[in-house]
């Protein structure tokens, strides 16, 4: 019983891991940091011109939306396609900028930690935030540009979670957003949790059966 049980453990373990249903999970992580690294997109609600080169940011821009309506934006942004929000507001080297991702639309999207709420001054960056699942946060790689005037593009390139996507390739998490291997991976290891509680129990069982039989 105790080696069925084992067999029947890796078994599901292999087909997760190295089955359809893994690699399923491994080509879509690669989608989704292949997405991180560019940002296109379209927004409406702000007026002004803001630029980023890794944790240093300056520009001129201002929300034009009545509180608490946020601006939107519509394309490529934090490994979503689709709808987001946002609000930044710059003068000079002081601003602060955030970005979510509609937790209706991508209702995981907080796995991934990619929305942002962060505070600046040049050359002190994230005073006050970012509020994140981690601590340096992937916007600090980004170089991007944005340019509007109650409607505007947002265009740019991230170079840590350029960084993330090639070295995913190869088995390296490198900002721990591979959500979706992540969870076969716990699932493997509740599986090998099962098969070692069995081993437990199988091993009691024997020492029972053998003090059953060998009474003092």
């Amino acid at each position: 019983m105790k080696i069925l049980v084992r067999i029947v453990v890796l078994a599901n373990s292999a087909i997760f891991l190295t089955g359809c249903i893994g690699t399923r999970a491994y080509l879509t992580d690669r989608y989704r940091d292949a997405l991180d690294m560019v940002t296109f997109s379209a927004e409406a609600g702000t007026v002004g011109i803001t630029a980023q080169a890794a944790f240093l940011e300056t520009g001129l821009a201002m929300p034009i939306t009545d509180p608490p309506e946020r601006p939107v934006g519509y394309g490529v942004r934090g490994g979503q396609i689709g709808r987001y929000t946002y609000a930044e507001l710059h003068i000079a080297l002081i601003g602060f900028n955030t970005f979510y991702l509609s937790k209706d639309r991508y209702p995981r999207s907080d796995e991934r930690s990619k929305g942002f709420e962060k505070c600046h001054l040049w050359f002190t960056p994230g005073l006050g935030g970012p509020r994140s699942h981690v601590e340096a946060h992937p916007c600090y790689g980004n170089f991007e540009l944005m340019a509007s005037f109650g409607i505007g593009l947002r265009v740019g390139f991230n170079v840590l979670e350029a960084v993330d996507f090639l070295l995913g390739w190869v088995g390296i998490d490198f900002l721990k957003d591979d959500v979706q291997m992540q969870k076969l991976q716990k699932l493997q290891k509740e599986l090998n949790e099962v098969g070692d509680d069995d081993d437990v129990d199988s091993d009691e069982k024997e020492e029972t059966e053998e003090e059953e039989d060998n009474p003092d």
